[in-house]
């Protein structure tokens, strides 16, 4: 909001200054259109901006040259004039078309009608093609300047960032925002280095930040794996043997409720299950036709490893399923991690892992993995918008702050 006003400004003195004579409405129109999230998009919008000009300034003189030249001396009255400018908004849409300049359209049309309508003679509609190149690249230039202007810093870029994907997210959709979306996708394209923990799997956080390129392993499953979403393999694993993995889901069912069993297979995570909760019932229906979600009615192959067990249930079941646990002494030879669920009030998830599976215990095989040494983790005691603030502050700090 502060550059397009800024833009606005620095035209209006910048044609005060030159005497142009004429208000900067053009040009400030023009510079406003390259203030953009995204510096592509700057590029962009400048381009189509010129493309609409010269689309629209081709069909307006041809049509006003048919209608000066040939059909006005053969003494044509004004509803054939109507229908001969009528005809030129097809022309000049389907030039837009033809020239893969479809966003540009509309404003091709403003100036189409801007020459076809209000000419009298030859030679007036180039002299208005003139100005209003001229004023466009004015525009344009003020606009491209102030969107690529930034306070001089410092770029961290032998930094690996490492933020919690739970605490980014927002309460509702489990979908960074987009604003957080577009703060993100610019750091990544300016060289930022970004990873992400998570309780999630390889499909769960693709969906969840859907838009964001990444590039760099990810810890995923709290602390179980690390795994490459450029390649799309596992670099590091933590699993539960398969005696462990039927210990627990026994075990489970001697207290009155079930589980998925996830398995780390090629690329993906596979969820197996026998039998499913109410809770359980819910997430399959609402998840199973999604393309990151593999479920396997069958029981788990015979040695296979188990990344965790996932039980969705009543909160107070869940509760309860937890103590009782604790009591049964599986604390020391699992890791039992239990949240309240998003999408399914009234219900909580209790995720049964490995009992070395942590994110802090995978930290330094994410150095080996990716080559950095210097791992800054963002968002202690932050949530939402604020860790992207944060995020940009650390990677970006101003010259003169010393890290």
């Amino acid at each position: 909001m502060i550059k397009s006003a800024v833009t606005v400004l620095i035209c209006m003195i910048l044609y005060d200054l030159l005497d142009a004579g004429t208000v900067p409405f053009q040009a400030s129109i023009a510079a406003m259109l390259c203030i953009q999230p995204y510096r592509a998009k700057s590029r962009e919008a400048a381009f189509q901006r010129v493309a609409g000009i010269l689309l629209g300034a081709v069909c307006g003189i041809a049509v006003d040259l048919l209608w000066l030249e040939v059909l006005a001396p053969l003494g044509a009255g004004s509803l054939i004039q109507a229908v001969v400018v009528s005809l030129g908004i097809v022309l000049t849409l389907y030039a837009a078309v033809l020239f893969h300049q479809s966003p540009a359209a509309s404003y091709s049309c403003v100036i189409y009608l801007g020459i076809a309508m209000q000419f009298t003679t030859s030679d007036e509609p180039l002299r208005y093609v003139g100005d209003q190149l001229t004023a466009t690249f004015f525009g344009l230039a003020v606009g491209l300047l102030v969107n690529a202007c930034h306070l001089p810093r410092r770029k961290r870029r032998m930094t690996l960032f490492l933020v919690d994907l739970e605490k980014l997210l927002p309460n509702d959709n489990g979908k960074v925002t987009g604003y957080s979306r577009v703060v993100l996708n610019n750091l990544i394209e300016d060289g930022c280095n970004l990873s992400f923990t998570t309780v999630k799997t390889p499909g769960s956080v693709l969906e969840s930040l859907e838009g964001i390129p990444l590039r760099q392993p990810v810890i995923l499953m709290n602390g179980t794996a690390i795994y490459d979403p450029v390649r799309h393999v596992f670099l590091t694993k933590q699993e539960m043997t398969h005696d462990d993995a039927v210990l627990m889901r026994n075990l489970l069912r001697e207290l009155g409720t079930d589980s998925f069993q996830a398995l780390m297979s090629g690329n993906s995570v596979l969820m197996f299950y026998q039998k499913l909760t109410a809770g359980e019932q819910e997430l399959y229906e609402a998840t199973s036709s999604s393309p990151y979600r593999s479920y396997i009615c069958h029981e788990l192959p015979d040695d296979a490893e188990v990344a965790y067990l996932l039980v969705l249930d009543e909160s107070a079941k869940v509760a309860a399923v937890k103590l009782e646990l604790e009591k049964r002494g599986m604390a020391k030879r699992f890791r039992l991690y239990n949240y309240d669920s998003r999408d399914f009030p009234g219900y909580s998830y209790l995720k049964i892992y490995p009992k070395d599976a942590k994110p802090e215990n995978m930290l330094d095989a994410l150095r080996t993995e990716t080559g950095f040494s210097d791992i800054q983790c963002i968002g202690d005691g932050l949530q939402g918008e604020h860790i992207v603030h944060a995020l940009k502050a650390a990677y970006e700090p101003p010259v003169w702050k010393r890290h």
